[in-house]
């Protein structure tokens, strides 16, 4: 007996569900669609458990409270660092990006050698680098 297509709940595109459980699979395997069907049975997961568990409600919102106080931290904690060593990070990683181009560069001129020209001897290609 061959299989019947079924029209996927998300793209609504026709599709082969799985042979084995062929009434259980309401969504297609996109990407996009496993992420809808993941999302769609927490969400039936969570609805469940407000009607049966009388004690889920005030142990999801304390979860929730939790989350916001830990934000509440790590924002705090960000806040805290001296502008200077944020400053100081991005500088780091823009030196770093910096030698990662020009190095490029010196490869894509011929100058893959150690003692390769300044940056500023190639024609101006990396003066705006320095």
């Amino acid at each position: 007996m061959a299989a019947a297509l079924k029209d996927c709940a998300h793209c609504k595109e026709k599709f082969f569900p799985n042979k084995y459980h062929p009434g259980d699979q309401d969504y297609c395997t996109k990407p996009a669609c496993r992420r809808a069907s993941a999302c769609a049975s927490r969400k039936k997961w969570r609805t469940a458990q407000q009607e049966t568990n009388p004690d889920f409600t005030a142990q999801e919102s304390a979860r929730k409270r939790g989350l916001r106080e830990r934000q509440k931290r790590q924002a705090a904690a960000l806040g805290a660092l001296a502008p200077t060593a944020v400053i100081l990070r991005v500088q780091h990683d823009l030196a770093w990006l910096r030698r990662t181009v020009v190095g490029l560069v010196r490869i894509i001129a011929g100058h893959p050698s150690q003692d390769a020209p300044n940056p500023g001897d190639m024609g101006g290609l990396c003066t705006a680098l320095t």
